[in-house]
């Protein structure tokens, strides 16, 4: 998930014109006109973000009761408001994200009541932080919850390096923390938990690449089937990318016996906003069938001049014998919110099975 102005105005003035009257209704004394005072202000020129913090402190600002009464009435908030889903419940933790480390036992109760309306995967984690043994100890229990919903909260807010969550450098350095909660995970009868599992192991894998090589290997002995076919493929995809041999082997890419007879990067000169064609033709050698993990490689130009490798999966190939194999691919470039582009030659190149086996040059102008 990324941000954009199409997201961040899911977080509206009428957003703060729904939950004014749900706040005031079940905690007497909330000053509902301050809240939406406060959470008004300069609204418009907020990101998603920061829209989000200023309805939480606006909440938390307007309610001088109790702050276990104030964290209490959120999944009743929701609950009494069926519109109050995906984004628009959002700001129900955000208030428990900002402000509810002090009533501990009643955050972690609201977060499972809401975490099927939009995840409490970010709320969750400044408990982790502040607590991780006790707070590992409630989702050992959830990873047997009957909700999906709250299972794959178990996974997705432990990730070490949850997207827009912030590293969680204790997990990250020790997988110990999170494995085991992972072990419960591995054969979930849902995908999205199970792709919550792949991306979590995805996340250690940065760090610990043959340590979680090593537990999809022992996982696909132990528990051998499609799903957990799936969750290996899913799981390794970065590593596959980034050539470990351990990796390639797990799932079955050996060192590829093969000719590249062409390839090719059309225009020479390509304008920004346009598309970058490959084409390559290539030639099994071995005298059996081959896995082959196609990929390529882009050296974008950085702002110095210098160039920094991004790799690309193209396709997965199984090779007869002497078989020729043509591929093509269009790779547009243009403008995206995760990466800048600058002028001058780039290098593209073709990796199969982790080795990079060509190359040809472009230039891009802006």
């Amino acid at each position: 998930m990324t941000e954009s102005t199409q997201f961040k105005h899911k977080i509206s003035a009428q957003t703060i014109a729904a939950l004014a009257p749900r706040f005031a209704e079940l905690l007497p004394g909330f000053d509902a006109d301050a809240f939406r005072t406060h959470a008004l202000d300069g609204l418009e020129t907020l990101a998603l973000k920061a829209r989000l913090k200023q309805v939480a402190r606006a909440a938390r600002g307007a309610w001088s009761g109790p702050l276990t009464e104030l964290i209490e009435a959120l999944p009743e908030i929701a609950a009494q408001s069926p519109a109050l889903t995906g984004f628009a419940a959002w700001p129900l933790l955000q208030v428990i994200e900002d402000h509810g480390l002090p009533a501990r036992d009643a955050s972690l109760a609201a977060m499972r009541a809401l975490t099927a309306r939009w995840s409490a995967e970010f709320a969750i984690r400044p408990f982790l932080r502040a607590d991780p043994v006790g707070t590992l100890a409630v989702l050992q229990r959830w990873a047997t919850d009957p909700d999906a919903h709250l299972r794959r909260l178990v996974s997705e807010g432990s990730r070490p390096r949850l997207p827009w969550g912030g590293r969680l450098a204790r997990f990250d350095a020790d997988p110990n923390h999170t494995l085991p909660l992972l072990e419960q995970l591995r054969s979930d009868p849902s995908l999205y938990v199970r792709r919550s599992v792949a991306n979590h192991l995805g996340d250690l894998a940065k760090t610990h690449p043959d340590r979680v090589v090593a537990v999809l290997s022992r996982w696909q002995r132990e528990v051998p089937g499609p799903e957990t076919t799936w969750l290996v493929r899913h799981a390794a995809r970065s590593l596959i990318k980034q050539g470990h041999r351990g990796a390639l082997t797990l799932r079955g890419f050996e060192p590829p016996a093969i000719v590249v007879d062409a390839f090719a990067a059309n225009p020479a000169v390509l304008r920004f906003g346009g598309q970058l064609q490959l084409h390559a033709t290539l030639r099994s050698t071995a005298p059996n069938a081959q896995r082959w993990a196609v990929d390529f490689v882009v050296h974008h130009v950085k702002a110095k001049g210098d160039r920094a490798p991004k790799v690309f999966k193209w396709r997965e190939v199984r090779a007869a014998p002497g078989a020729v194999v043509q591929l093509k691919k269009n790779h547009a470039i243009r403008p995206i919110t995760t990466r800048r582009y600058y002028p001058g030659l780039h290098r593209v190149e073709l990796q199969v099975n982790g080795v990079v086996l060509a190359g040809a040059d472009f230039t891009l102008v802006m």
